[in-house]
């Protein structure tokens, strides 16, 4: 249903919620445990640094941690930065020029609903509680 990056972006998120909230790990780390190169994993942390869901640091002592606690990050906002419905709001799943994100068409409406509903108030520590 959802898409890798999507997953893959949960999962980090999951991993950095385990970690000191102070400290800065390295994304090959991440990759490593998620199983996931290194490359690929570089281009959703950059799209969650992009929506301030990660912060990034380089340099000596660099890498990336969250950027609030994991109970005030919402999953259906990790969901929206990573499947581009934050960068797009007019992308319709039918393909309708007049559909938008303040004017979604009855088809993209239900969608909506159906599908983020369910991550409404789900957050990276509700995640982290049931993986283990």
């Amino acid at each position: 249903m959802y898409t890798k990056p999507i997953q893959y972006g949960l999962q980090a998120l999951v991993y950095l919620s385990e970690k000191d909230k102070n400290d800065y790990v390295l994304i090959s780390e991440i990759a490593g445990h998620i199983h996931i190169s290194q490359a690929f994993l570089s281009k959703i942390v950059n799209v969650l640094v992009k929506h301030r869901i990660l912060e990034g640091k380089k340099g000596r002592g660099g890498g990336i941690r969250l950027m609030d606690k994991p109970e005030n990050i919402v999953v259906r906002d990790v969901i929206e930065a990573v499947d581009g419905y934050a960068d797009n709001p007019c992308r319709c799943i039918m393909g309708y020029e007049n559909c938008s994100r303040r004017n979604p068409c009855n088809v993209c409406k239900e969608y909506r609903t159906w599908c983020r509903s369910p991550f409404e108030k789900e957050t990276i520590a509700d995640l982290a509680k049931i993986v283990d």
